[in-house]
């Protein structure tokens, strides 16, 4: 949020927004963010990595923050508790204007009834309610608004053209595409509304050309302010500030944004699913149906375009949020055709229900203690949480292996032990530093990749087992915090020497510094054939040694 932000103090407090001075005083203090990625050097200076629509919303926020500020003993520096407490009081009170205009949308087209479900299937039972409430400042909450705006104004239009609500349209649909570049498709609303199919031209063309040059105009000149910033900044007008970042449309990840449990958006947002059957029941609603299909295939297939197409750390797909506010309508249309029956209707409360439940649910697990990942969530660490409120420390080993641990062992038997107390077959450095038990533990330095064991186990000698249990004793003076540099356990199967499948657990999840911890997990055997069993250690940390004792390998048969 803080990378939309830093616009406003930047221009309107410190007047300084080339070289940014001020923002090694504010990252110390306030730590909005923990290096300011959202801006890179460019030139002699800084360029912001977001463009700047979102900053001209907070404007009005940011004043009332700032005035409270300069009349009390918080400091004005545009990012003490005060402008906190403004922006974050704003965007909700934005997300509540959004609602309340897309309920006036769907008054148009549905009964009072139909539009309140609506209403609630989009407010609680989407990510929208996080969006809208604890990344109420994000641009998605934003955008929906403007949508819902967007579609008003479009109606309104349409019953009686007008410049006013010709630079109204066009206001709109530029401070979208200023807010994400990508918004600009929205264009679509206003172009496509009411159009047929082809059996007669785009309404919004016939006879109104004066109109819509209006509204181009209004749309050229609130996107031209992106232009002038970066040329205040850099000297050159056009500057493509997302640097390695980019999209790739010949393959877009459609089915990972579709499905995957990593960030798929029916997994999270599965009552989207009432939308999408409703689109075909658009086709009763005069002018809506190739409006609403065009706009979701083609928005689907930009957001799956992008590189990072899971957004970050965030919950669900964020990036469809903001067409909520039109996807509202296939989704009240299938609320009207369900709602008529009874058997359809309660079909459609339970499923409804079970969806808003599991919604809050899990966007509790996301912004609370519940154990959600916003990033690497995985099949097995999905059902492992779902609808589950203990979720203990130890099951986040879930998130690297894939793995969910077997309930009951029975059969066990140890395949592999090793204690480092003499020298073995093995790379691994033996140490006098520290131990868990005896004299000697291995030792793996920073940025090394240590070949620890290679154990025969064809799969004629499998019979009734059906998995392992890898597990150790792990020590480290310090902890190493970042993911991609944790020290990794690797557990993998290979067959005539080419590696099948490779397993892992990021062991530093559950370590302690200066303290031994045990860390152990669970792996199926692969339906291939495999002939042996690998173990070894990487640690891509630049700094911190991990240290390893009584390293076992065990294999079961009961579940």
């Amino acid at each position: 949020m803080s990378g939309y932000y830093w616009y406003l103090p930047a221009y309107l407090i410190y007047q300084d927004p080339v070289h940014m001075e001020f923002k090694d005083e504010i990252l110390k203090k306030y730590i909005p963010t923990w290096d300011l990625y959202q801006a890179f050097p460019y030139g002699e200076g800084y360029v912001m990595k977001y463009s700047l629509g979102l900053a001209l919303q907070y404007l009005p926020f940011f004043a009332i923050g700032h005035i409270w500020a300069l009349g009390s003993d918080y400091p004005a520096d545009g990012f003490s508790l005060p402008y906190q407490v403004a922006i974050h009081w704003g965007s909700l009170l934005v997300a509540f204007l959004g609602l309340w205009v897309m309920r006036l949308n769907l008054r148009r087209f549905f009964s009072d009834t139909i539009s309140a479900i609506t209403l609630l299937g989009i407010g609680i039972g989407t990510n929208y309610f996080n969006y809208a409430s604890v990344d109420a400042a994000l641009s998605h909450n934003y955008l929906f608004t403007l949508y819902s705006l967007l579609i008003y104004a479009t109606i309104r239009w349409h019953e009686k053209p007008g410049r006013g609500l010709s630079l109204a349209i066009g206001g709109l649909v530029g401070l979208a595409a200023l807010t994400r570049p990508t918004d600009l498709l929205c264009v679509l609303i206003p172009l496509l509304w009411g159009w047929d199919g082809g059996k007669t031209g785009f309404p919004c063309l016939e006879s109104n050309g004066k109109n819509f040059a209006l509204a181009a105009l209004a749309a050229a000149l609130v996107g031209s302010l992106q232009l002038f910033y970066w040329k205040s900044v850099s000297g050159e007008w056009v500057v493509y500030s997302y640097q390695d970042q980019g999209f790739n449309f010949l393959k877009p990840h459609l089915a990972d944004v579709f499905l995957s449990y990593k960030k798929g958006w029916l997994v999270y947002t599965p009552i989207m699913v009432l939308a999408l059957l409703g689109i075909p029941l658009l086709l009763r609603k005069k002018g809506l149906f190739w409006l609403t299909l065009i706009f979701l295939v083609l928005n689907f297939w930009i957001v799956s375009s992008w590189e990072v197409w899971w957004y970050g750390g965030s919950f669900g797909q964020r990036a469809m949020v903001q067409s909520y506010a039109l996807l509202a309508f296939p989704m009240a249309a299938f609320s009207e055709w369900a709602w008529k029956k009874g058997w359809s209707r309660m079909l459609f409360l339970t499923f409804a229900l079970f969806c808003i439940a599991l919604n809050l649910f899990q966007t509790w697990q996301a912004r609370g203690e519940g154990g959600f990942d916003p990033e690497n969530m995985n099949k097995a660490y999905y059902w492992h949480i779902f609808f589950n409120p203990r979720v203990t420390e130890e099951d986040h080993l879930i998130l690297d292996s894939d793995e969910r641990p077997f309930r009951k062992k029975a059969e066990v038997e140890t395949l592999f032990f090793r204690n480092f107390e003499s020298p073995g077959p093995d790379s691994l450095h033996i140490s006098r530093d520290t131990a868990f038990r005896g004299s000697f533990p291995a030792k793996i330095e920073p940025l090394t990749n240590s070949v620890i064991y290679s154990i025969p186990f064809s799969s004629d000698m499998r019979g009734k087992r059906i998995g392992l249990r890898l597990s150790g004793r792990f020590f480290g003076y310090k902890k190493e915090w970042d993911i991609w540099k944790m020290g990794q356990l690797h557990l993998a199967f290979a067959l005539e020497g080419t590696t099948l499948r490779d397993k892992l657990v990021r062991v530093p999840r559950l370590m302690k510094s200066r303290h031994w911890v045990e860390i152990g997990a669970d792996f199926h055997f692969p339906e291939e054939p495999f002939d042996e069993i690998r173990l070894y250690f990487a640690n891509p940390s630049e700094v911190k040694t991990v240290y390893i004792d009584d390293l076992k390998l065990e294999v079961f048969a009961g579940k």
